[in-house]
C-alpha cells in the first residue's frame, strides 16, 4: 500500500519520555519507535457503491484487520457520509455486530476506518452453497443464524440506530460460526436530523418519481422502494429481515426481473408467498407466516420490533405455537407432544396401564358384590378399597396435568437463566433434565458442557459440545481439550492450577466462560487472599484497559471507566462499589456473592443490573442516574434499602 496511512504520532518521542537512552530497548519497542507507515495492504476484499475495502496488517499491534477508504471517484461530499457509518459502528458495540478499530484521516486528506476482519463467507454465499448441496445445514441453523441477525438489528433499534440496507450480502459468517451484520453504509440515526436531500451514490436506475432509492431491490422495504427516504423507521428494518427470512425458505431473492420490476413488485406487495414460490420445499406453514407478517406493505401491519419477529421463530424452534398461529387446544397438545416425545410416550403407557388396572379392579368389585351378599363385612372393606383406588386415580389425573403444564422449552430457559446467572449446579440439573427428555436438544448441551467445564469435567464437556452441535475447532472444544490435556483424571486442582486453565480460556477469548469458573464451587476453598489475587488479575484478563486493580480494607481500587465486567469481583468481601462511569455489557452477577453495603450504579443503562440489587442481602444504599433509570424497577427492591439519584 502506498504512504497513505502514515501515523502521525510519534511514538518514539512518546517512549524517549519515560525510558532513558541507556536502559537499552528491545526489538519491538525499535519497530514501534521508528514505525512510519500503519497498515500495509495485502489483498483487496471487495468494494461497494463509494468505498472499497482491503486487508492490511496493522504493523503497530501485528494483527490483521479490514479497512475501508472511500473510492478514488467518490467526490468529496461523500466524505461525510461515509465518516458518519465508521461513528456509527462505533457506537454499536455488540457480539453480532462487526466492531470498529480505528478512524482517521491520513496525510493526503484521505479518509478510512479499520474494522475486524471477519474470515469466512458472507449468509449469500452460505445460500449458494446449499443450493449447489455443498453445504449440509439444515432449516433449524439456518434459522439459528437468523436469530442472532434479529439480536444485532434489535440491539441497533434500541441505541435509535436504522440499518436500511439488511440482506444476505452483509451478513458474514465466520469459520468459527460468528455472525456479524456488517455495511453500516445507509443506516440512518434517528436521534439526529439528516438532510434528504443530500447527493447519494447509488445506480441511475435506482431513481423513482418520488426521489432517490438507498438499499437493495428485493432486500428493501416498499417505504424504500418508493424513495420516501423520510419515512424509514424500524418497521423498515422488519421488512429487510422478512427478506432475508423469505430468502432462507425459498433459497431465492424476493421479486424477479429487472431492478425497476423488482422495485414495482416490492411497492405493490406483489410476490408469491414462499410456499407458493417453492412447493416441493414444504415450508412450514408457521415460518410462512412470521416472513408474510413481516413483510406486509403497511408498516404497522409488521412486528412492531425485531426482538417480537425473534421470538416467533424461537417459539418454532422449541416447538411452541408462534404468536401468529392461534393454535385451538387440540394444536396446543400436538406441539406438546412432538415437543415432549419421551415424556409423552411414558404418560402414554401409563394410562394404557392404569386403564387396564382399573379395569380389572371394576371387575374384582363386581365380583366383591356378589359376595358382599352373603357378607356386610366385605361389603364395606370392597367400599374402603374403592375408595383407596378413586384417590390414586385422582392422584394419578393431578401428576399428569402437572406434567402437562411443565414444557420442555421453561426447563430449557430455566438452564439457560442457571448459566447467565452462572448458578452452575441448579443449571447442571435443569440440562440434564432437558438432554435426557431429548436426547437431540443441541442449546440444552452446549449449556450442560459449559457447565461441566467449569466443574473440571473437561472430557465430559468436549462430549456435550459435540453433541451441541460444535464445530471441532470451536474455541470451546479446543480450551477443554488443552485442559483435558493437562489435567486429564483430576477435578480438584490448586489455585495456581486454576489460575493457569483462566488464562487459557483468556488466551481463546472466551472471557464469559471465565466467569463460569468464577461462581463455580470448585473455588470455594479459596482464602480471602486468593480471591483478591484470582479478582485482580482476572479483571485484567477480562478487561483489557484495566490495568491495576487493588484492594484497600474492605474496597476495591480499579479504573471502573474502564471495565464492562465486573463479575470477578465475586467473594472477594468488598462492601463499597462506585461504578458510576462503568460501561457495563455483563450484569452484576457478583453483588449476590458481596457483603455489599453501598454501590453507585452505572450512568451508562443501569435499568438490567437493579433487578440484580435485591439478590445482595447486606445492601443499605444505592445511587443511581435519575436521567437513565426506570423507576418502574424499583419497586421490586427491599424497602429496607436507600435509594439517592445523583
Amino acid at each position: 500500500m502506498s504512504d497513505k496511512f502514515q501515523v502521525k504520532r510519534n511514538f518514539g518521542k512518546l517512549f524517549d519520555d519515560a525510558v532513558c537512552e541507556d536502559q537499552g530497548a528491545g526489538e519491538l519497542y525499535q519497530k514501534l519507535k521508528n514505525s512510519t507507515q500503519r497498515y500495509a495492504q495485502e489483498a483487496e476484499l471487495g468494494e461497494g457503491g463509494m468505498k472499497t475495502v482491503a486487508l492490511v496488517k496493522d504493523e503497530l499491534t501485528g494483527r490483521k484487520v479490514a479497512i475501508a477508504t472511500l473510492k478514488g471517484e467518490a467526490k468529496r461530499d461523500s466524505s461525510e457520509r461515509f465518516l458518519r457509518e465508521a461513528r456509527i459502528c462505533a457506537r454499536l458495540e455488540h457480539p453480532n455486530i462487526v466492531p470498529l478499530h480505528d478512524l482517521g484521516v491520513d496525510e493526503n486528506g484521505n479518509v478510512y476506518f479499520t474494522m475486524k476482519l471477519v474470515e469466512g463467507i458472507s449468509f449469500q454465499e452460505l445460500i449458494e452453497e446449499i443450493k449447489a448441496n455443498k453445504s449440509e445445514l439444515n432449516l433449524s441453523e439456518l434459522l439459528e443464524i437468523f436469530v442472532k441477525i434479529c439480536d444485532a438489528v434489535s440491539y441497533a433499534h434500541s441505541q435509535e440506530i436504522i440499518h436500511l440496507d439488511l440482506k444476505p450480502e452483509n451478513i458474514q459468517i465466520s469459520h468459527f460460526g460468528e455472525v456479524m451484520v456488517c455495511d453500516w453504509g445507509l443506516a440512518r440515526d434517528l436521534r439526529q436530523k439528516e438532510s434528504f436531500t443530500e447527493e447519494l451514490i447509488v445506480n441511475e436506475s435506482f431513481v423513482t418519481q418520488d426521489g432517490l432509492v438507498r438499499g437493495t431491490p428485493g432486500y428493501m422495504s416498499p417505504e424504500q422502494a418508493r424513495g420516501a427516504i423520510s419515512e424509514s423507521s424500524f418497521q423498515s428494518d422488519i421488512y429487510a429481515l422478512g427478506s432475508i427470512l423469505y430468502t432462507i425458505l425459498t433459497l431465492k431473492r424476493p421479486g424477479s426481473g429487472s431492478v425497476k420490476e423488482v422495485l414495482e413488485q416490492t411497492q405493490a406487495g406483489d410476490f408469491p408467498s414462499p410456499s407458493t414460490l417453492c412447493p416441493k420445499r414444504n415450508i412450514p406453514s408457521a415460518l410462512e407466516a412470521i416472513c408474510l407478517k413481516a413483510m406486509k406493505l403497511d408498516p404497522k401491519e409488521r412486528y412492531s420490533n425485531a426482538a417480537q419477529l425473534k421470538n416467533d421463530i424461537l417459539a418454532y424452534l422449541r416447538g411452541f405455537a408462534t404468536s401468529l398461529e392461534n393454535a385451538s387446544f387440540f394444536v396446543q397438545v400436538k406441539l406438546l407432544i412432538k415437543r415432549n416425545k419421551l415424556l409423552s410416550t411414558v404418560i402414554s403407557m401409563s394410562t394404557l396401564l392404569l386403564i387396564t388396572a382399573t379395569s380389572l379392579f371394576m371387575f374384582s368389585i363386581k365380583q366383591s358384590e356378589l359376595e358382599a351378599r352373603n357378607s356386610a363385612q366385605q361389603a364395606k372393606q370392597a367400599e374402603e378399597l374403592a375408595k383407596k383406588t378413586l384417590l390414586k386415580w385422582q392422584k394419578t389425573n393431578e401428576l399428569k396435568k402437572l406434567i402437562a403444564t411443565e414444557s420442555l422449552p421453561q426447563v430449557v430457559n430455566l438452564a439457560r437463566d442457571a448459566v447467565e446467572n452462572y448458578e452452575v449446579l441448579k443449571g447442571i440439573d435443569l440440562a440434564q433434565v432437558a438432554v435426557e427428555i431429548d436426547k437431540n436438544l443441541q442449546i440444552s448441551h452446549r449449556d450442560l458442557g459449559y457447565l461441566q467445564a467449569s466443574l473440571f469435567e473437561f472430557e465430559a464437556s468436549i462430549k456435550s459440545y459435540q453433541l451441541g452441535g460444535m464445530a471441532p475447532k470451536n474455541n470451546h472444544i479446543l480450551a477443554s481439550q488443552d485442559c483435558l490435556n493437562k489435567f486429564k483424571g483430576r477435578k480438584d486442582l490448586s489455585f495456581e492450577e486454576i489460575m493457569w486453565i483462566v488464562r487459557t480460556y483468556s488466551d481463546y477469548k472466551l472471557y464469559n466462560m471465565i466467569n463460569e469458573f468464577t461462581f463455580s464451587p470448585k473455588l470455594h476453598f479459596f482464602t480471602l487472599e486468593q480471591r483478591r489475587q484470582y479478582a485482580a488479575e482476572v479483571l485484567t484478563l477480562q478487561n483489557s484497559q484495566v490495568k491495576e486493580v487493588k484492594f484497600e480494607g474492605d474496597k476495591v481500587i480499579f479504573d471502573a471507566s474502564k471495565a464492562n465486567d465486573i463479575n470477578a469481583l465475586y467473594r472477594t468481601e468488598i462492601t463499597e462499589l462506585d461504578l458510576r462511569n462503568a460501561k457495563l455489557r455483563r450484569r452484576i452477577v457478583a453483588i449476590r456473592g458481596l457483603p455489599l453495603k453501598k454501590i453507585i450504579m452505572p450512568r451508562h443503562d443501569p435499568n438490567k443490573h437493579i433487578p440484580h440489587l435485591a439478590t445482595c442481602k447486606t445492601l443499605k444504599e444505592v445511587h443511581l442516574p435519575e436521567k437513565t433509570t426506570d423507576k418502574n424497577l424499583l419497586k421490586d427492591l427491599p424497602k429496607s434499602i436507600k435509594i439517592i439519584f445523583y
